[in-house]
This record gives C-alpha cells, sequence and structure tokens, in this order.
C-alpha cells in the first residue's frame, strides 16, 4: 500500500475524531452558558436579602488585610475589587459564584481531553450536575466555591506541570497554587495528596530532576509568605476559628467518642451528596456482563486520577480520626471534581449515540430539578417553617431605619456599627453612610478596627436583646468597655415575604426580627450626654 493511500486512510480516521471533538465541545458551552445565566439570575430574581458570607466579604474586602479572623483574603479581596467594578453592587457575588463553578467545569474538561475521548470527557463533565455544591449551593460566593475553581485548575495544571517539566508549567502551577491556598487553608489537603503524589509515583518523582520543580516551589513560598506572617502576627486567628467549628477542644469523653463518630458522619454525608451522580452514570453506562475499553489509560493518569480526587478525602477522615475534629458538610465541595473522570476511566463505558439522548436528558432533568429545589428552599420553604434565614433577612429596611434614627439624633454621618455579626454586615453593607464594621466588639475580628477613631466619631451598636428581658439593656462587658453608650430600645422589623409566599396560606408567616440598639455618642455630643 502506497504512503499516499495510508494518509488518506489516516485523514479519513481523523475526521470523525475532529467532528466528534467539535460536536463534543459545542455541548460543553451549551452547559456553561446555560450555568452561567441561570443560577446567576435565580438568586438575582428571588433572594430578598444577600448571603451571610457575601456581606461579610464586603465587609472584609473594604480594609484590603493580608487576612481575617476565619479566611485568607483572595476572597474578600475579590468580592470587594468586583463590587466597586460594578458600582458598589451586591448581586456580582452572585456571579463571581457561577465564575468559579464554570472555572472548574473548564479545568475538568481540560483535563478529561487529555485521558479521555471527548464524549467520555463531556460525560465526566456532565455527572458533576448531580452535585448539589454545583447548584443549590453554588450562588453564595465564599471561600468554598472560590476552592471549587482554583481546586480544579490546581489540578490541571498539576498534571501539565508532571507531563511537560517545564518551568513555565511549574510557575503557573506555582502561582494558581498559591491562590488556592489564600481561597482557603482546607486546600493544604490537596498540596499534602500532591506532595504525596510526587513522592511515591515512579514517573511522577522524575520531577525531583527538573529546576522548574524547585523554581515553582520557591515561587510558591514567596507568594503565600505575607499571609503566613500575618498568621503568626495574629495568633493563628483562622486556624483557631477553624478549630472551633471543628470542635476540637470537648470532654474528653466527647472527644473519644468524636474521633469515630465525626469521620464516619463526613464520609456518609459526602457520599450522599454524590449519590445522584453515581446513578446518573450507572442507569446509562455500566453494564455488569461487558465493560468495553474504547482506549487505553496509562498507570500514571489512572493513579494520579485516585490520589487527586480521593486523596484529599482520605486525608480529611484521617486527621478527623486523629483529632476527633468535626468536618462541616460545605468543606466537600471542592473534593469531587474529578469524580466523573474516574467513572468514565476505570469503567470505560460504550456510549451509543442513544444511550448518550438519554443520558443528556436526564442530566437536563437533574438540572431543572436542582433550580426548583432552589426556588423551593429560598422562596416557600421559609415561611411554612416559620423560621428566618439569612436571604430572606430585612437587611436593607434594618440599615434604613437605624441610619435614619443616628441622623435624627446627631445630625451627621454615621461612620461606625458595632455588634452582632450579622445585624454589623447588613447595616455596613446596606446604610447609605457605608459604616465601618465592628463584628461582636471584638478587635482579632475586624483588626482594622481603632477604637479611638470610633469613640471620637461615636457608633451604632447592635445586638439580639433576649426574648424574655422586661428592660433593655447593654450587655454588661459591653457597658464596662463603653460606659457613654446609650440604649436606644429595641426595633421591629418584619422578614421580607417573596413574591411565591404571597400564595401561602395567611398562617404562614415569619415573626419580626427584633434589634436592640444603642448609640455611643461621637465625641463632640459627648459633654451633655
Amino acid at each position: 500500500m502506497s504512503d499516499t493511500t495510508l494518509t488518506h486512510l489516516a485523514m479519513q480516521q481523523q475526521v470523525p475524531s475532529v467532528r466528534e471533538e467539535r460536536r463534543c465541545a459545542h455541548w460543553f458551552w451549551g452547559l456553561i452558558i446555560t450555568q452561567l445565566v441561570c443560577w446567576t439570575l435565580a438568586p438575582l430574581i428571588l433572594l430578598q436579602n444577600s448571603y451571610y458570607d457575601i456581606l461579610e466579604q464586603l465587609v472584609w474586602g473594604r480594609h484590603w488585610q493580608l487576612g481575617y479572623d476565619k479566611d485568607p483574603m483572595l476572597g474578600p479581596w475579590l468580592m470587594h475589587a468586583a463590587s466597586q467594578l460594578t458600582g458598589g453592587s451586591i448581586w456580582v457575588g452572585y456571579l463571581l459564584s457561577q465564575l468559579c463553578v464554570v472555572t472548574a467545569l473548564y479545568a475538568v474538561w481540560r483535563l478529561a481531553l487529555r485521558i479521555v475521548t471527548p464524549r467520555q470527557a463531556l460525560a465526566a463533565v456532565f455527572i458533576l450536575v448531580g452535585i448539589y455544591y454545583y447548584n443549590v449551593t453554588s450562588p453564595e460566593f465564599n471561600d468554598n466555591m472560590l476552592l471549587l475553581a482554583s481546586w480544579a485548575l490546581t489540578s490541571c495544571l498539576y498534571y501539565a506541570a508532571l507531563q511537560r517539566q517545564t518551568t513555565t508549567a511549574w510557575l503557573v502551577l506555582a502561582v494558581v497554587a498559591a491562590l488556592t491556598l489564600m481561597a482557603k487553608y482546607y486546600s493544604g489537603m490537596l498540596l499534602l495528596s500532591m506532595l504525596l503524589f510526587v513522592v511515591f509515583d515512579r514517573q511522577a518523582r522524575q520531577s525531583f530532576k527538573m529546576p522548574g520543580f524547585y523554581v515553582g516551589a520557591v515561587v510558591f513560598l514567596i507568594l503565600v509568605a505575607p499571609n503566613l506572617i500575618w498568621l503568626v502576627q495574629h495568633q493563628f486567628v483562622s486556624i483557631g476559628y477553624a478549630f472551633h467549628r471543628g470542635r476540637i477542644n470537648q470532654s474528653s469523653v466527647d472527644s473519644l467518642f468524636n474521633h469515630l463518630y465525626h469521620p464516619l458522619y463526613f464520609f456518609s454525608d459526602q457520599l450522599a451528596i454524590i449519590v445522584p451522580s453515581l446513578v446518573l452514570f450507572a442507569l446509562f453506562f455500566v453494564r455488569w456482563r461487558k465493560v468495553a475499553a474504547l482506549q487505553e489509560v496509562s498507570r500514571f493518569d489512572r493513579h494520579y486520577l485516585l490520589i487527586m480526587c480521593f486523596g484529599p478525602l482520605l486525608l480529611t477522615l484521617l486527621f478527623s480520626l486523629l483529632t476527633g475534629a468535626f468536618i462541616r458538610r460545605m468543606w466537600g465541595t471542592p473534593l469531587f471534581n474529578l469524580l466523573g473522570i474516574v467513572l468514565v476511566v476505570y469503567f470505560r463505558p460504550q456510549i451509543s449515540a442513544r444511550r448518550w439522548r438519554w443520558f443528556v436528558a436526564a442530566v437536563a432533568a437533574v438540572f431543572v430539578y436542582w433550580l426548583v429545589f432552589f426556588v423551593w428552599d429560598v422562596s416557600v420553604h421559609p415561611y411554612l417553617k416559620g423560621k428566618g434565614r439569612y436571604v430572606i433577612f430585612p437587611g436593607q429596611a434594618t440599615a434604613q431605619q437605624l441610619t435614619q434614627r443616628w441622623h435624627a439624633k446627631y445630625r451627621q454621618p454615621l461612620h461606625f456599627v458595632a455588634g452582632n455579626r450579622f445585624y454589623v454586615m447588613n447595616i455596613a453593607n446596606y446604610s447609605t453612610d457605608k459604616p465601618v464594621g465592628y463584628f461582636d466588639w471584638q478587635a482579632d475580628e475586624s483588626q482594622w478596627i481603632k477604637e479611638t477613631q470610633m469613640r471620637q466619631q461615636g457608633a451604632l451598636f447592635v445586638w439580639h436583646p433576649a426574648d424574655d428581658a422586661k428592660q433593655i439593656t447593654l450587655p454588661a462587658v459591653i457597658h464596662a468597655r463603653f460606659p457613654l453608650a446609650q440604649v436606644q430600645g429595641t426595633i421591629s422589623v418584619p422578614w421580607d415575604a417573596s413574591k411565591l409566599a404571597h400564595w401561602l396560606p395567611g398562617d404562614a408567616k415569619i415573626p419580626a426580627e427584633r434589634i436592640a440598639y444603642a448609640f455611643l455618642p461621637p465625641q463632640a455630643n459627648q459633654q451633655g450626654s
């Protein structure tokens, strides 16, 4: 057979592959656009108030700290910058969050294309639609959503660096890995998994012979050093917060029980979260009698996927087992980025055209189901339950009332608001004066506060009064610190009812929010106080 004939046959074999990849790319970008539009508009239309974490990051981000009492600085900086670029908007947080989701999906798509066929790669991405971290919880821009994106990017870039072994690839990885750590310290589980892989995999160990690996390591350390120095200077406040949330310091009896119960609880919780994706895959692609291998996957790729997908989960469970820590559900947000690729690699589904159509229809149905569930969860369920949620809290009305009362009394802008963390972040964001927030009157939670300046310019104090209180008084410890503060009483603000909630029976209501407040007079007004 002549060379010309061989070339012609090779071209004939490549054409369907190119067409298939192009067709799959169209499907992929269709998902990206649908995700971006639907899950940005849904909270924008339905929510009466913004999310707790979005409001909190806006307060943090104003002050451009190198770290904060709960998290590193990347999320607050991005949130504040995006808000300023959009005229001080809050809704941009929903867009940022969806950009995180689609970035994660894109990273998974690019990595999958390096390992499996285009249709298998697309299936690996579509399977993630079943995980509710990518939908119901996705509108709230926070450290978890930021980590979803940066974790997936780091996994993709690490694979590229190991394969290419160029200094440029290691440098790009170093920058993204540093940003991942600056998104949330939990990313240490990913970084440790990466280290374990490069140590124990024979092919990956070749990295130790390459200068790019060491250049990348140095750049990574330089980029994270400012935050690490900040942590030391602030007594590791963010780490302490994580330990507090993990309930590590408990009685010895509880602690012994927790060493077993907490990791089992987290594992079962995460397993339940990925069940819809597992069912989607099993229904359409798993044929136990005959599993067809469409292409060979190297030993390196198989090991890489296993370690990078399940390594952080196993390390998390080990940490919980050794310390008894309670790992919160949402900390698992980035853990399953690579789940779809693992499934298609190890089960190697034979995806016929008919089975593919049914699979896409099922994915679309799951996507719509999560949207309907979201509508119910934020627009109807709180009113049936009779209990408020952050997203329907009357934040704007609260800020407006208290700001007006401050103006009526002192005839000057409100510069500071202090007290209950959630009340403070609402007033700090929704008040036209944009006062500086002082969370719980605690300096370690608000490192930007200068109490001397606050005493000079005055402040609004807000807290949640006891339900059975006969007389409204400032908490004793706060009164001792600010003896000039004058209790003004309470305001009662009705919870915002969504449009859907108006259709509910008349008894489907949430009791009005009662907020106690006091004024710390500006220095110019203190003489007559």
